[in-house]
């Protein structure tokens, strides 16, 4: 591929420069994924092109600048999906990522110029796309805002609400889980109510072995090499935050905290 993009004659096809981001994103190359998928956009001389590649395109380089947390870069690329591409099927989700970017920057940056953005956003998601699941993903960005505060149990409570229909359900589990927890483990470390605790660890990890248990079924099963990766990154976490519950001095529980730890 490298040899056809530095060939002096014919022109590199759309097709096969999405095939190099491909192979770029295996090995999270995530600059030069970027790269590819610029060519990519500029070799779509042709209206059928710039339909089928642009959107796909553009989406990519989203998710591209948020694996480097480049948010505000990865909202543009977003924007650019549901604005110019409304109808496109990526259109519903890309609207809720660049709203995920805003909500992601405003807790780096505290401007709430960030947060209004956010907000408007949403009111676009909700009133363009109602019935898309990606609509269904705002508590979970509302729940974002909250753990950014640190205010951990509210945020799980928050996190929670998001149906199982929506796309973030499952990183909502996760999330939630996680927030249980450390809400938990810093009750215990200022002499917090020991029986809360315990309470908050035990709700832990039932919502992440719900995750688990979830993911392992086949209807649930993805196709999406990206969904497949996220997914993957998501149960690492669970495993290692059980790990984390059962290791501590009120649960007790080592043998299964090592049992986790090695999955």
């Amino acid at each position: 591929l490298r040899k056809w993009g530095e060939a002096t004659t014919g022109a590199v096809s759309p097709d096969q420069l999405m095939a190099s981001v491909e192979s770029y994103l295996d090995k999270d190359q995530y600059r030069e994924a970027i790269v590819a998928l610029r060519q990519c956009v500029e070799a779509c001389t042709e209206e059928t092109d710039k339909v089928k590649y642009i959107p796909g395109a553009y989406f990519k380089m989203g998710q591209c600048h948020q694996a480097m947390n480049r948010h505000l870069e990865a909202s543009f690329a977003f924007r650019i999906v549901y604005q110019r591409f409304p109808k496109h099927d990526l259109a519903p989700k890309a609207c809720f990522e660049a709203a995920r970017c805003y909500n992601n920057e405003f807790g780096f940056s505290g401007d709430k110029r960030d947060d209004e953005q956010k907000d408007g956003i949403l009111q676009d998601l909700a009133a363009q796309w109602p019935k898309d699941p990606s609509a269904r993903n705002i508590p979970f960005i509302r729940a974002e805002k909250v753990e950014k505060t640190g205010d951990y149990k509210k945020a799980a409570e928050m996190y929670l609400q998001v149906g199982e229909d929506a796309e973030a359900y499952e990183a909502s589990l996760v999330r939630a889980g996680y927030c249980y927890q450390t809400d938990a483990f810093t009750k215990w470390t200022n002499k917090g109510d020991k029986e809360e605790v315990k309470q908050q660890l035990k709700r832990a990890e039932e919502i992440l072995q719900k995750f688990l248990t979830r993911v392992a079924k086949p209807e649930f099963g993805l196709k999406e090499p990206n969904q497949i990766k996220a997914r993957s990154l998501m149960s690492f976490e669970a495993n290692r935050r059980l790990a984390m519950i059962y290791m501590h001095e009120s649960v007790g529980r080592t043998k299964e905290a090592l049992d986790f730890l090695e999955k």
